[in-house]
């Protein structure tokens, strides 16, 4: 297990065939519509990348509850973080018209 310091970031680092993997878990913070949840989701982007940054590692995977979809408030952070970092956003290329939240009264989904 790597020490996150995050109860939003699980993670671990692996030796695999291709080099030292980090594989990490994340749930990113729901946009509550003010700026402290915009804030905190850009402080956990940034908190991942010092992780990846500060270990000896080759790859890396991240996967979890980015709360976060095309055309959302933050979506760019989200994109620029991939950007900025070379990630694959892999589920915008596989998922279209499709939701993986519905709210219990089944008024909302994203």
């Amino acid at each position: 297990m790597t020490e996150t310091f995050d109860s939003r970031i699980t993670a671990i680092t692996f030796t695999s065939t291709i080099g030292p993997v980090l594989l990490a878990c994340v749930y990113m913070p729901c946009d509550n519509g003010d700026f402290e949840s915009h804030e905190d989701y850009i402080s956990t982007c940034c908190k991942l990348k010092a992780l990846y940054e500060e270990l000896d590692i080759a790859h890396v995977i991240i996967a979890g509850d980015f709360n976060c979809q095309a055309g959302s408030r933050f979506y760019n952070t989200l994109f620029n973080f991939a950007q900025d970092n070379n990630l694959e956003l892999s589920d915008i290329k596989r998922l279209s018209n499709v939701f993986t939240y519905c709210s219990d009264d089944g008024q909302r989904a994203s």
